[in-house]
């Protein structure tokens, strides 16, 4: 079996975007474990299944008895570590709020309809704050492999685009700070 080493992440991206796949380029095991920890995020959220910790088991079990590249040892102590704290990744990681729920409680905003001819496909909904998309919790790095488990979660658009292209603490800080000029802190 021939596995290739080149795999690449698609995220989400628009016409609009300059975008360069090399940016998430990673090796196999770290795809394969960040399409674990997505999909448990999904499982467990959108598709409400209810003993996260069979489909665990069972991923787990996989990893271990798997047929190719014996030389890496899956699942790494860093998937472990985030498959124990299971109930986060239900999570938008910026803005704590499940990902099936409104972000953080903001009001819906209602959009305007556009019409769309039957043969056209539409993705509308993508532009719906609370759709869900890849979020990188620390931006990614020009030839630096850091598109793994530990760095890739699912969140809400809205907090997606308001990361930009920085980490959470980074995202976190310059929010605090706005907040305080705009004389809004709550105590």
């Amino acid at each position: 079996m021939v596995v290739r080493r080149d795999v690449h992440f698609q995220g989400a991206c628009s016409m609009n975007d300059v975008h360069d796949p090399g940016l998430e380029s990673t090796e196999w095991w770290h795809a394969l474990e960040s399409f674990v920890v997505l999909g448990i995020s999904i499982a467990g959220t959108l598709y409400s299944v209810e003993n996260i910790e069979n489909l665990i088991g069972s991923i787990i079990s996989l990893l271990k008895n798997r047929d190719i590249d014996k030389r890496i040892d899956l699942p790494t102590d860093a998937l472990k570590r985030i498959l124990k704290d299971k109930e986060s990744l239900s999570l938008c990681p910026l803005c704590k709020s499940r990902l099936d729920s409104n972000v953080a409680n903001l009001p819906k905003r209602e959009r305007n309809s556009t019409w769309q001819p039957q043969w056209r496909t539409t993705k509308r909904a993508e532009g719906e704050d609370k759709s869900i998309q890849i979020i990188h919790l620390k931006p990614l790095i020009e030839s630096t492999v850091i598109h793994t488990a530990k760095n890739v979660r699912y969140g809400h658009r809205w907090c997606n685009v308001s990361m930009t292209d920085h980490s959470i603490d980074e995202t976190l800080d310059f929010m605090e700070h706005v907040v305080r000029v705009h004389g809004r802190c709550k105590k």
